[in-house]
């Protein structure tokens, strides 16, 4: 167990037990993904190590450069939409003939011919897709695929692609309710561009992609919960504060308790239980390494109370006591470095 002044610190700290653990051939090694943030920095330290990661907690697919290159589209679509929109637009199609065309631009001077006509192109794709002023939702996604064929080509070739063309209702399939209660609803919504727009950003706000796992994978980001009973080499638990880990109060949810608790659907005190259940569960492996840091900006931090319990229970169980040290940023930061560079 070892504590660290600030999250650059944990994160570098984590990094090196990981490297560590892998030059000890312990591979596949977990990293436990409670607090989010040091892990997305203990991912980036280790992508520079060049250590194959496979991440099974996924991400919001907004964030997905195909999520991106669908609300590209849209945002050149609408009226009144800049050149440096429809440059965007156009590098989904033609990154040459954007360049082009921006060079062109940004120095006052008249683009190229095949730059103008493919720019032209796709403007009268666009006017197309605005077409209607409204239209029902079902007709606003046919739009969409017939306003950017090499796009929708391009999202169909890649995994997080093919992931936004179902959330978007674009892959063609009907889903495992047959689709008929959806294409129902859609078709009965009516929507301006606008409208439409948002739907979309929408939809991928409020799906998760998980990429594919490198085969095989030296490290395993993954939740808590995933991690117990498998066959990890060593297992690195970053976020082992009192705010990410058995916190006494639980984020406030769109269903309030007392409802919970009338349905039987799983309120704060079990998911509590449960995240217990998992850390008691996760003590079981060879090998477990637990890193908090002392301070999150301004705010203090102290050691989990699901950690302070494994102490205490180990004490009364008559067991050695647990080494605790102090990582101090610079030495970390320093030792993490030459590391990087030996590698």
């Amino acid at each position: 167990c070892a504590w660290a002044d600030d999250l650059e610190a944990e994160a570098s700290a984590a990094a090196l037990v990981v490297l560590d653990a892998l030059r000890r051939q312990l591979a596949p090694v977990a990293l436990i993904a409670q607090d989010r943030l040091v892990v997305r920095r203990i991912r980036a330290l280790l992508e520079r190590a060049d250590v194959e990661l496979a991440d099974e907690t996924g991400w919001t697919l907004s964030t997905t450069r195909a999520a991106t290159h669908v609300m590209a589209l849209l945002r050149a679509s609408a009226t009144g939409a800049g050149r440096d929109a429809l440059i965007e637009a156009l590098k989904l199609e033609s990154a040459g003939d954007a360049a082009a065309l921006e060079d062109a631009w940004r120095h006052e001077r008249v683009p190229a011919p095949t730059a103008l006509r493919a720019a032209q192109q796709l403007q009268d794709r666009f006017v197309a897709l605005r077409g209607k002023n409204r239209r029902n939702l079902l007709e606003w996604v046919e739009a969409l695929a017939d306003a950017a064929p090499a796009c929708m080509a391009t999202l169909a070739a890649d995994p997080a692609g093919r992931a936004v063309l179902a959330a978007l209702r674009l892959d063609g399939s009907e889903g495992s309710d047959g689709g008929g209660a959806w294409r129902a609803a859609a078709a009965a919504t009516s929507l301006d561009l606008a409208g439409f727009t948002a739907w979309v950003d929408a939809s991928l706000e409020g799906a998760s992609f998980v990429a594919p796992a490198a085969d095989p994978a030296e490290v395993v980001i993954t939740p808590l919960a995933r991690a117990t009973l498998r066959p990890f080499g060593a297992v690195v638990f970053a976020g082992c504060d009192h705010r990410h880990l058995g916190a006494t109060s639980i984020e406030p949810t769109l269903i309030p308790e007392a409802v919970a608790s009338a349905f039987d659907l799983p309120g704060a005190a079990r998911r509590r239980r449960r995240e217990a259940r998992d850390f008691a569960q996760l003590l079981r492996v060879p090998e477990l390494h637990l890193l908090h840091r002392t301070h999150d900006a301004d705010e203090a931090l102290t050691l989990s109370p699901l950690v302070e319990l494994a102490w205490h229970a180990r004490r009364r169980a008559g067991q050695g006591a647990v080494s605790y040290t102090h990582l101090r940023a610079h030495e970390t930061k320093a030792n993490l470095v030459c590391r990087l560079l030996l590698e």
